[in-house]
């Protein structure tokens, strides 16, 4: 495609902050047999090796994996080392399965979710990767395909930030993560614009439950900045269709009224007309910095029964200001939040549902270091239709999604400051790549496996992200002083943009698709040789380069550093150029030989009568024959006595001489 050289990740280092890996899995082995995995940092367990500047997890290095000693490694699930197969496999199993930079070497740290401030761990985690990094004077890119859905969405947590510096302190570290799962849980994002008339949104209580109580109560997550809090909020219980009419409320409070940084819980009941409790409504608010977040509850913690489990519980508000909220029974399953109404009457039934803030489906993207605009978040498009299964079995995906399109699940941005997110979209769904043993030799995972049984049908952001992983390997290498803002620029400004991702940026695509291929040409210019092909016997030639690049360093194969070389030797030579950013092209070979001079005959001397016309005639294997006193080779004319020279000159510029004599009678 007009790059210079096959770009294989070679010399860059591929961080993965996941599950773990499986490295005995071929893909992650070197021809040799010795492991590409540099260091494995297990956080799940305190072994024989603490890092001591963190201070938990045990960290093994290649040397341990190569030996037989490491007990690290993914089992039970698989997700890691597909991650890593998706980045860096080298198709070693089977010659097809290969990852976008196969030879690109490993950093992997399995987390632990349990571990407490489990978002801090993952930022040492990148602070550890680059540091090794560092140590072996390297470049890395980093894939986190992890991640929580609840939080600020404006990556100003703390760990975002400690990634932010990362990033930021030097060159050569790029960090790309998973935009989410959760773009199918329907619209279950409020953004609340409040103004002095009274707005409000329905939130539903869950009849399976939630994470705060039994049935038919409610859980939502919600962020505010204190410039945007000038509010009053109050709840109340609205009777569903047809009555629409309210049971009950709760007092108004300003928004900020007794927040700390400790956090505030406020619990008042919700009374119907008769002063009974119909609930109770929890909100939870802690000041982080310029920012309020925390929960709305509402149930009943044993206090009073819920006289009715339809009733439409209003978060009422008015002021000026602004809130996002987030609900969504489906997000995490193992941690159930609320759902919004979204089917709502007209305002000739209720004149208030003028002021109601409809649900949408925008901000469903993960939490912490993907809403940060230093981290490139990674939206999924279908990569494939099926594959044949290890049982022989045609596995075709679902429809209506076709190759190519953006995965119905793949969240959707912004972040909650109105930043494009994704950043990219790559692809994701129904991808083959290397797969743990532990799942692999589990014949009920067969169906999940591809015909050869050694890579493991999977999808998601999961596995978009590393597909972009990879790509920003390949970029490393060929920049190798580029920063995340260098690749971020020509990712996106490089995409696939099609009938599917429509005009870019959006909210599902980002800026469109990646395209490998045009994000590395971007920082490519092309080099050519200047000069001759040959040298003529005895003589020297001068070389010199032309290229649109403004080198800052200059190697030709004959080890000069000059901007053209003179050489006297037949040689194969080459130029590479470096600029600021460590990028590197190389120009093709430049083929010198020696040259071969032409053969020149003048004729035989001559004995003639003053005053009488003669031809010179040189022949032999010259294509041009010059003669001095300008006598034209071939032509008649009145000589002078004395002695003619010509010099024969061949297509390479070589040249020879002979001469003759001319006596007067």
């Amino acid at each position: 495609g007009g790059l210079d050289t096959s770009y294989t990740g070679k010399g860059v280092i591929i961080g993965i902050i996941d599950q773990g890996i499986d490295y005995n899995h071929p893909d992650f082995q070197n021809p040799d047999g010795s492991t590409r995995v540099l260091r494995y940092w297990d956080h799940s367990v305190n072994g024989p090796n603490i890092p001591s500047e963190y201070g938990y997890g045990c960290v093994w290095d290649e040397n341990d994996i190569n030996q037989g000693i490491c007990t690290s490694i993914e089992t039970g699930s698989t997700h890691g080392t597909n991650v890593a197969g998706m980045a860096a496999s080298n198709a070693s199993a089977n010659g097809t399965n290969i990852g976008f930079a196969p030879e690109a070497s490993l950093i992997v740290v399995e987390t632990d979710f349990s571990i407490n401030n489990w978002s801090l761990s993952i930022a040492q985690a990148c602070d550890y990767i680059f540091k090794v990094a560092d140590s072996l004077n390297m470049p890395a890119v980093i894939n986190i395909s992890l991640g929580s859905y609840y939080g600020t969405h404006d990556g100003l947590d703390p760990a975002s930030e400690m990634i932010d510096s990362l990033l930021n302190s030097k060159e050569g570290r790029i960090v790309v993560c998973a935009a989410g799962n959760s773009g199918k849980e329907g619209p279950y994002h409020v953004r609340g614009e409040v103004t002095q008339d009274t707005s409000f949104v329905w939130m539903l209580p869950n009849p399976a439950g939630t994470a705060v109580g039994s049935v038919n109560t409610i859980l939502l997550e919600f962020c505010t900045d204190t410039v945007n809090s000038d509010f009053f909020f109050s709840f109340s219980a609205d009777r569903p269709a047809p009555f629409y009419d309210s049971r009950g409320r709760t007092s108004y409070h300003h928004f900020l009224e007794d927040v700390t940084t400790d956090g505030t819980v406020l619990e008042e009941p919700i009374l119907n007309s008769n002063g009974e409790v119909i609930a109770h409504a929890f909100i939870y608010r802690q000041l982080l910095r310029e920012q309020v977040i925390g929960q709305i509850a509402i149930f009943d913690p044993g206090f009073a029964p819920i006289d009715s489990s339809s009733y439409l519980f209003r978060f009422q508000t008015y002021g000026a200001g602004q809130y996002d909220l987030w609900g969504g029974a489906n997000v995490v399953p193992s941690f159930p939040h609320s759902e919004f109404e979204t089917n709502i009457p007209d305002t000739t039934i209720l004149a208030d549902i003028a002021h109601y803030h409809m649900p949408d489906t925008l901000q469903t993207i993960v939490d912490l270091w993907n809403c940060s605009e230093s981290v490139i978040s990674v939206g999924n498009v279908k990569n494939r239709m099926g594959h044949t299964n290890f049982n022989g079995n045609e596995y075709i995906g679902p429809t209506p999604v076709q190759v190519g399109e953006i995965a119905m699940t793949s969240s959707k941005g912004p972040n909650r400051m109105g930043a494009v997110k994704p950043d990219i979209s790559a692809a994701g769904d129904i991808s083959l790549a290397s797969g743990s043993f532990s799942w692999l030799n589990n014949p009920a995972n067969h169906g999940n496996m591809d015909e050869g049984g050694l890579h493991v049908r999977n999808g998601g952001t999961s596995m978009a992200s590393p597909a972009v992983a990879g790509i920003a390997a390949l970029y490393l290498q060929k920049c190798v002083k580029a920063n995340y803002n260098d690749f971020k620029s020509d990712l996106t400004n490089n995409t696939i943009i099609d009938s599917f991702t429509g005009s870019v940026p959006n909210y599902a695509y980002g800026y469109g698709k990646a395209n490998a291929l045009n994000t590395i040409l971007a920082k490519h210019q092309s080099v050519t040789i200047d000069g001759p092909n040959g040298i003529c016997p005895g003589g020297s030639i001068d070389l010199s380069f032309v290229s649109g690049m403004n080198p800052i360093f200059i190697q030709w194969s004959n080890g000069s550093n000059a901007s053209n070389i003179v050489t006297t030797t037949p040689n194969d030579y080459t130029v590479k150029l470096e600029d600021d950013l460590g990028c590197i092209t190389r120009s093709a070979i430049h083929p010198v030989s020696i040259y071969s001079d032409p053969v020149i005959n003048a004729g035989s001397n001559q004995l003639i009568c003053p005053n009488t016309q003669t031809v010179l005639n040189a022949t032999g294997t010259a294509s041009v024959y010059e003669w001095t006193n300008n006598v034209v080779n071939g032509e008649p004319f009145y000589p002078s006595s004395g002695i003619y020279i010509v010099t024969g000159t061949n297509t390479s510029g070589c040249s020879s001489q002979d001469s003759l004599s001319i006596e007067f009678l």
